[in-house]
C-alpha cells in the first residue's frame, strides 16, 4: 500500500452476494460512535454501535487490535502496525456496514390501527383469542366507524387492519372498506373466508391491499378440529381472491397436540399452494405462538415446543427464513425500541386498547366518550413509557435497539395492565428477567447475517448505496 496522501488504498473483496470495491484515503481517520460495546461470542468479536443499532463482526484478536488502532489513528498509520490482510478485512467491515455513519431511524408510533368490526362470527373456533360468536352490545355503527377512520387519518394514520369476529357479517362492511380506501389507508382484512362470494370479491377488488384467510389445518379433518366446518369454502375463497389478483395470505394456527407428527403434512399442504400459485402474491403465514383463547390456555413450555415445530415448517417452506427476516427487519437501520405496544386497537363497542390482544388488557378509553386527539396523546404516552430506554434491564443492554425488549404483555404487565398511565411511574416498573438463551440467539443472528447486511459500495463516491 502506498501512503502518499494523494493516493488511495484499493482492494476488492467478494462478499456473499456482491462485489465490493473500496477506495480509502490513507489520511482517513474514522469518526466512530462513542457508545461502542464489544461482545466476545463463540470465538468472534461483535463490535456494537449501541445507539445506531449497527454492528460489525471481527474474526480474531488481530482484527480487534486493528479496530482499536483505527479508533485513534489514520489508516496509513495503522497499515504499518498490523498485517495487511487483517487491516483489509477490518476496513471492509467498517465501510460495508457504514459503521461511522449515523443514520438510525426512529420508529413511527402512529403507523397503524386495528379495528374489530364485530365479535359476531359464523364460527366458534376453539382457539379464538377474541372469543367471537355473538355480537357485543352497542357495537359501533357506520357513522361512528367512518368518523373514527377520518380522525385516524387526520392524526397521521396510514395503515388499517380490519378484523372480527367475521367481518363480512357486517352489512356495512363494503361501505367501511371503501371509505377507508378513499382516505388513503392501506387496508388489510382478516377473515375466515367462508362467507365471501364472487360479487363481494369483485366489488372490493382494488380497495383491499391484502386479505388474510385463516385455514387452521392441512385437510378437512384437521381444519374441522378447530373450526368445525368451512374447509372447502375457505380454500375456494383463497382461489377466488388469487384469481382476482388480490395479495393473499393463508394464515395457519395449527393445534399444538400432535404437531410433532404433522410437520411433513403442513409442509406438503403449504408447498402445494405455493407451487400452484407461484408469482401470484400468495404467502403462507404460520403462527409462532398460541394465545390464550376460548378452549386453550398454553404454558410457556407448550409454546416453546410449538415454536420449535413451527420453525421447522417455515424453514422448509422458506429456506433461511429466520436469517432473511432478521435482515429485512434491520436493513433500514431502524432502532427497535418497542414491540408495538401503544398502537391503537378499537373493539367493536368502541373500547380502546394499545395492543391487538384486547382480551388480555384493560380498556384505556372508549371512542364515544373520549376525543380521538386525547386517545392519540395516550397512545404516544404508552408508546414512550414502554420504550426499552425506560425498562430494566433493557435500558443498559448493548442490543436493546436490535432486540426491542420483547412482548410487553409477557414481560411488562405492570404497564399493559394499567388503565391509567398517568399514575404509572417509570421508576416503579418491575424489571423483566432476560433470558440468556434468547440473548445468545440474537448474537448468533448478528454474526450469521452480518455480511447479508453489507450495503452496495460505490467506489467512485466512497459511499454506500442502499
Amino acid at each position: 500500500m502506498q501512503t502518499n496522501g494523494e493516493e488511495v488504498v484499493h482492494f476488492l473483496s467478494l462478499c456473499l452476494f456482491m462485489q465490493i470495491s473500496l477506495e480509502i484515503s490513507p489520511d482517513k481517520k474514522y469518526n466512530f460512535p462513542l457508545d461502542i460495546s464489544t461482545v466476545e461470542f463463540e470465538g468472534k468479536y461483535i463490535i456494537i454501535a449501541v445507539k445506531e443499532a449497527n454492528w460489525i463482526v471481527l474474526n480474531s484478536l488481530d482484527e480487534l487490535d486493528a479496530f482499536e488502532k483505527l479508533k485513534v489513528k489514520k489508516v496509513a498509520e495503522v497499515y504499518g502496525e498490523v498485517d495487511t490482510g487483517v487491516l483489509m478485512r477490518t476496513l471492509l467491515q467498517l465501510e460495508a456496514k457504514q459503521f461511522e455513519v449515523f443514520t438510525a431511524e426512529e420508529e413511527d408510533i402512529e403507523r397503524g390501527l386495528c379495528l374489530y368490526l364485530t365479535t359476531k362470527c359464523n364460527m366458534c373456533c376453539i382457539h379464538c383469542y377474541m372469543y367471537a360468536g355473538e355480537a357485543q352490545e352497542k357495537e359501533l355503527n357506520t357513522i361512528e366507524i367512518t368518523k373514527l377512520l377520518d380522525d385516524f387519518v387526520e392524526y397521521g394514520g396510514k395503515k388499517l387492519t380490519i378484523s372480527g369476529g367475521e367481518v363480512v357479517i357486517r352489512p356495512d362492511f363494503e361501505t367501511i372498506v371503501k371509505h377507508a380506501k378513499s382516505r388513503g389507508l392501506l387496508i388489510t382484512v382478516l377473515t375466515n373466508g367462508v362467507l365471501w362470494d364472487s360479487g363481494l370479491i369483485q366489488a372490493l377488488n382494488g380497495y383491499i391491499d391484502e386479505v388474510q384467510v385463516s385455514i387452521d389445518g392441512y385437510d378437512k379433518s384437521t381444519y374441522n378440529a378447530v373450526r368445525k366446518f368451512g374447509f372447502d369454502e375457505a380454500t375456494q375463497a383463497v382461489e377466488a381472491f388469487l384469481q382476482a389478483g388480490y395479495k393473499t395470505t393463508i394464515a395457519i394456527t395449527p393445534l399444538a397436540a400432535n404437531l410433532d407428527n404433522e410437520v411433513d403434512k403442513y409442509v406438503l399442504f403449504a408447498s402445494d399452494w405455493l407451487n400452484r400459485w407461484i408469482n401470484s402474491g400468495l404467502s403462507i403465514k404460520f403462527s409462532h405462538e398460541i394465545l390464550r383463547g376460548r378452549n386453550v390456555n398454553p404454558t410457556d413450555i407448550t409454546n416453546q415446543q410449538y415454536r420449535y415445530y413451527i420453525e421447522q415448517i417455515v424453514e422448509r417452506l422458506y429456506p433461511n427464513n429466520k436469517l432473511n427476516s432478521f435482515v429485512i427487519n434491520r436493513r433500514s437501520r431502524r432502532r427497535f425500541k418497542n414491540c408495538g405496544f401503544g398502537e391503537i386497537s378499537v373493539q367493536s363497542n368502541g373500547d380502546v386498547y394499545f395492543c391487538n390482544r384486547v382480551f388480555e388488557l384493560p380498556a384505556i378509553a372508549n371512542i364515544r366518550s373520549m376525543p380521538f386527539g386525547e386517545i392519540m396523546n395516550l397512545s404516544r404516552c404508552a408508546r414512550k413509557m414502554s420504550e426499552v430506554d425506560n425498562l430494566k434491564p433493557c435500558s443498559n443492554c448493548e442490543i436493546r435497539y436490535i432486540c426491542g425488549g420483547g412482548c410487553r404483555i409477557k414481560y411488562f404487565s405492570s404497564i399493559t395492565n394499567c388503565n391509567d398511565l398517568n399514575v404509572l411511574s417509570i421508576d416503579n416498573i418491575p424489571a423483566r428477567e432476560c433470558c440468556y438463551n434468547e440473548k445468545m440467539e440474537f448474537y448468533r443472528l448478528m454474526i450469521d447475517t452480518n455480511e447479508l447486511l453489507y450495503c452496495d459500495y460505490d467506489s467512485k463516491n466512497n459511499s454506500c448505496c442502499r
